[in-house]
């Protein structure tokens, strides 16, 4: 994770202020490495696309809602602007959960590894252990990990959600080649080597959410598989899953 820490840890240096920027919105979804080549997304898709996940995770005005992995805090802060949510946070960036802070102010965020002690980070929310919110969001983030880390961040999300866990923007593995021929294409072939060589780039696919999903089969049900709800840059070779709880 260090080349990818190194590179989330410095990305205020690339963008340090809104100034040439349409709006906040746009700012932080640049922060969030939504800004070039095949990952650019446009505000007005982003904001479509957090409407729609909002809408099929049932959430409600005062319903609460974390998102691990939030960097700047563009995914919740979009969201926030749909309707009053009670806001968690959780980013190993320091920098950019202090904008985060900012982005929404009435959200309660964390500096932490998803990768790392979760539940520790995530008890430190509550004033005794047992934390727990309606629905946890991972948008956009899966790939910066292997899949043992994965896996086990995304079972401790369920742990801890009492409805919904939304895994969006989840690159496709049975998709990888035609992606990375894409990338490479709009980066250029020469600076996507160099941009990405050494980076870890986690690829998944339908099979290994439900055989992970099986370890929580009494509790848990897929609701919803469907791709990607942001149209722009590689979001053909993305997919989503949602996680329902058993009622």
């Amino acid at each position: 994770m260090s080349g990818w820490s190194n590179i989330w840890n410095s990305r205020l240096e690339k963008y340090p202020s809104q100034s040439g920027f349409q709006d906040n919105l746009e700012w932080l979804i640049h922060l969030n490495g939504f800004d070039k080549g095949a990952g650019a997304i446009s505000s007005a898709d982003w904001k479509e696309g957090v409407r729609l996940a909002v809408a099929a995770l049932s959430l409600q005005p005062g319903d609460s809602l974390l998102e691990l992995g939030c960097g700047s805090g563009a995914w919740v802060k979009a969201a926030s602007d749909l309707m009053e949510l009670d806001i968690f946070g959780v980013d190993y960036s320091a920098s950019l959960i202090e904008e985060a802070r900012r982005a929404v102010p009435t959200g309660n965020f964390r500096v932490g590894d998803i990768a790392g002690s979760l539940d520790t980070t995530l008890d430190s929310f509550a004033s005794q252990p047992g934390f727990a919110v309606d629905v946890t969001v991972f948008h956009g983030v899966l790939h910066y990990l292997n899949e043992t880390d994965a896996a086990e961040a995304i079972l401790q999300a369920m742990d801890s959600s009492r409805s919904k866990v939304l895994l969006a923007e989840v690159p496709n593995s049975d998709l990888e080649h035609e992606s990375e021929l894409h990338r490479s294409a709009l980066h250029g072939a020469e600076n996507y080597k160099e941009d990405y060589q050494g980076l870890l780039h986690t690829s998944f696919n339908e099979e290994w959410f439900r055989t992970l999903l099986s370890r929580r089969q009494h509790d848990w049900e897929v609701e919803m598989v469907c791709p990607s709800w942001m149209k722009s840059g590689n979001r053909r070779f993305r997919f989503n899953i949602l996680f329902r709880r058993r009622v």
